[in-house]
């Protein structure tokens, strides 16, 4: 059947014998415009690592997830700028107060419907809708949000076992999430299996089938970070589950396919920091992106290439938390975080 049939019913060949330089032209463009299978057994050999360099692959997965659990456990997301404005409120308002008094009018306002109002008996109004002020009074103290009670000096020693004075943001912590937990699979596959396995085993096998899943789970978490909109997470979310199940169950590992579903999801946790116009963010993102892609696609430096790929985009990890720290949404729980660090452990003003 001719691949073009005319008005009047005459095929592309006619066209092509009278004018068989145009036909030519049409016929090299259809060539080049088609996209050639890609040779995964040839895609695996250029990517072919010594077990060292296997080995620094998967030990440079590990610095990112150290500095999110130092972050969290130094408790480094409680700003100080806001831990002295709960202390001086603390102080102006307690001189003739106790303590208790405090709590209670932070008891009484907590996720309350007004915003931002205070009064002559305590701290900021604060109120965290949603899913964040659900967590607070679930996991923290039912009136306050605080991990411990002000009112009880039992519960400060708890606070302390806690490690935090109150939930961080849950953007920081969606963020903190999809790293640590991308970090185990990506170093199964390098330290244990990639250097032993070869062509398509190495691209089928289940541990770098994980490693990849894995990815889309972490992008699916850091939409949520760097957007703090839980729709905007859910259609994320939905992308991710059906890229990862994709690889999960597909009979054959599609490399090219893959990367670019991985390229859609890394847009989609861009996209929102962009569409709030914030540039130096997203600037240095894309700068960090962009080299980490050159070291993974072009390989200028041989088989460390990779290793090196793993190390420039380890830097996004502070930039995605500083983008969740800066976020509306994350506003209100770092305030509360600053007032039950007050509460806790009140300390005069440097």
């Amino acid at each position: 059947m001719p691949l073009y049939q005319g008005y009047d019913g005459s095929s592309s060949s006619s066209s092509s014998s009278s004018n068989p330089k145009e036909y030519r032209k049409l016929k090299s463009l259809r060539e080049s415009l088609k996209i050639k299978p890609l040779d995964v057994e040839q895609y695996a050999a250029r990517r072919k690592m010594t077990k060292n360099q296997e080995k620094w692959n998967a030990l440079t997965m590990i610095p990112p997830s150290l500095y999110c659990l130092y972050f969290l456990v130094s408790q480094a997301w409680i700003q100080t700028n806001l831990v002295v404005q709960a202390q001086r409120e603390y102080e102006e308002y307690s001189s003739h107060r106790p303590p208790a008094r405090l709590f209670a009018r932070m008891s009484n306002t907590f996720g309350s419907n007004s915003n931002n109002n205070s009064d002559s008996n305590g701290f900021e109004t604060l109120d965290i809708p949603g899913v964040a002020g659900v967590v607070n009074r679930w996991v923290g103290d039912s009136h306050s949000g605080c991990l411990a009670n002000p009112e009880s000096s039992s519960s400060i020693s708890s606070s302390h076992h806690w490690g935090w004075v109150a939930i961080p943001p849950l953007t920081v912590l969606a963020l903190i999430l999809g790293t640590c937990l991308h970090m185990p699979f990506s170093f199964i596959y390098h330290w244990t299996f990639a250097h032993k396995l070869h062509g398509k085993a190495r691209i089928n096998h289940w541990s770098r089938r994980m490693d990849q899943a894995m990815i889309h789970f972490a992008s699916a978490c850091f939409s949520y970070g760097t957007s703090g909109n839980v729709t905007y997470f859910l259609v994320a979310a939905l992308f991710n589950l059906d890229s990862a199940l994709r690889l999960l169950f597909s009979k054959h590992h599609r490399p090219r396919t893959n990367q670019m579903r991985i390229l859609i999801a890394m847009i989609a946790y861009l996209w929102p920091i962009l569409r709030r116009g914030d540039m130096d963010h997203f600037s240095l993102l894309f700068f960090i992106l962009a080299l980490g892609g050159w070291f993974f696609s072009k390989y200028p430096i041989g088989g460390w290439s990779h290793a090196a790929f793993h190390v420039v985009v380890s830097f996004i990890t502070p930039v995605l938390i500083n983008v969740a720290m800066e976020l509306p949404s994350s506003q209100p729980q770092l305030k509360l975080a600053a007032q039950c660090s007050v509460l806790l452990n009140p300390t005069p003003v440097a």
